[in-house]
């Protein structure tokens, strides 16, 4: 399976209904989801612009009391994710965000749209992570949940980078 379809299940695990954002460079995350859906995996929404995806998010779980998920396409995808991810951080509102970064072999040179998310969003989320090895999809995935949901609940930030995110890994079951 990809990087991306063992977060769909970890999600669908977790109960995450929907998954709110605009296809992009997360296409195969996309691409996973809409693969999951008619086996009870959660519904992928199509938004226009990113920051209208965390705010539906948002309100999902404010008003449901249910985590839901977004994401955004790498550097200023995940920047219009930040009204929406501090609005989750002030009002307490569990929230999972993904994101996709440069792959780890060109990651810090320059690739396309690279963006430190980590240093960006790390004040605005109860944790921000990347995935730097496929097998450690499922623990973070609980990990972000937990913590997500634990104390004081807020938003989450996972990001995985593009080679893990689309190759084909051996991953452990949620």
């Amino acid at each position: 399976m990809t990087g991306w379809d063992a977060v769909v299940l970890a999600m669908k695990a977790e109960g995450v209904p929907f998954v709110f954002g605009l296809p992009g460079d997360p296409r195969h995350l996309y691409d996973a989801l809409v693969a999951a859906e008619p086996d009870g995996g959660p519904r992928p929404i199509g938004v226009r612009f990113e920051t209208s995806g965390a705010f539906m998010a948002m309100a999902y779980a404010r008003v449901t009391n249910q985590i839901a998920a977004c994401f955004g396409c790498p550097g200023p995808g995940i920047a219009n994710l930040v009204p929406g991810i501090l609005e989750a951080y002030s009002g307490c509102t569990p929230m999972l965000v993904l994101g996709v970064r440069a792959p780890r072999q060109t990651y810090g040179k320059g690739a396309f749209q690279e963006t430190d998310h980590i240093a960006m969003l790390a004040s605005i989320t109860k944790w921000a992570t990347t995935v730097e090895l496929p097998e450690n999809i499922p623990w973070t995935m609980r990990r972000a949940f937990q913590i997500a949901n634990s104390g004081q609940p807020g938003p989450v930030y996972v990001e995985l980078p593009g080679d893990i995110g689309l190759g084909e890994w051996e991953v452990a079951a949620y």
